[in-house]
């Protein structure tokens, strides 16, 4: 399989694991959790662009509507959501948060063709195993001297990170992958603002605002359509 897949394979785990995760943590530095989670809603609608182009399937001018839509409720997340003047700054971070979404979208349709070749499992396993040896990069040796000395709670977030955010969750997108199409498996990504907002104010004590509240409801209409059957 590695060799037939020679460079599928790692293309999914640079792509899906490694660069989705880097460009996530750095906009959130200086992006609010929930907003990201919101700004990770324009998934579907990437992956419905890529769909179009590489899997053949259908173009539809409702979607692209859909599409125009949901960049009007982003523009309104990013300019008025947070409740603070907006600077050059966020701007930068915002968009470096929205290539995590675009990267999720093409290990989407390039791992629906994997599937319809080898089982989810399999795939996910040799996917992830190249996405390690590509985070070794990241290693430094300050950072092994530090290992000892972090807390249990260090320790248990990696694990929960490693096992439930990313094997389990890659295995279960791979198997609807299988099942249904790119698009429609997709569109489960509506559910990520809904647990992102609601984590954020009740962890992070971030703020709802009306803003924010607006436009959510305008991206996920336009990703909506973009899906609708």
């Amino acid at each position: 399989m590695i060799r037939a897949e020679s460079w599928r394979l790692p293309l999914l785990g640079l792509i899906g694991a490694v660069l989705y995760n880097i460009f996530l943590g750095w906009g959130e530095t200086r992006v609010a959790a929930g907003t990201a989670s919101l700004i990770i809603a324009l998934n579907p609608a990437f992956t419905y662009v890529l769909a179009v182009i590489f899997l053949g399937e259908r173009f539809a001018w409702r979607r692209a509507l859909g599409l125009a839509v949901a960049f009007v409720g982003l523009f309104v997340i990013v300019r008025w959501g947070s409740g603070r003047a907006m600077t050059l700054d966020d701007v930068g971070y915002a968009f470096i948060t929205i290539l995590a979404p675009a990267c999720w979208a093409v290990y989407t349709v390039s791992g629906k063709a994997l599937v319809a070749r080898h089982p989810p499992l399999l795939v996910t396993g040799v996917s992830m195993i190249f996405a390690g040896l590509f985070s070794l990069a990241f290693v430094r040796p300050s950072l092994l001297a530090q290992l000892p000395a972090l807390p249990a709670f260090f320790w248990w977030s990696v694990l929960f990170l490693a096992l439930l955010c990313t094997v389990f969750a890659f295995v279960v997108w791979f198997s609807a992958l299988e099942r249904m199409p790119a698009g429609r498996v997709a569109g489960f990504v509506y559910l990520v603002p809904m647990f992102g907002v609601a984590f954020s104010r009740w962890l992070l004590d971030e703020p709802i605002t009306p803003a924010l509240v607006i436009g959510a409801a305008i991206l996920i209409g336009g990703v909506w359509l973009v899906n609708r059957r």
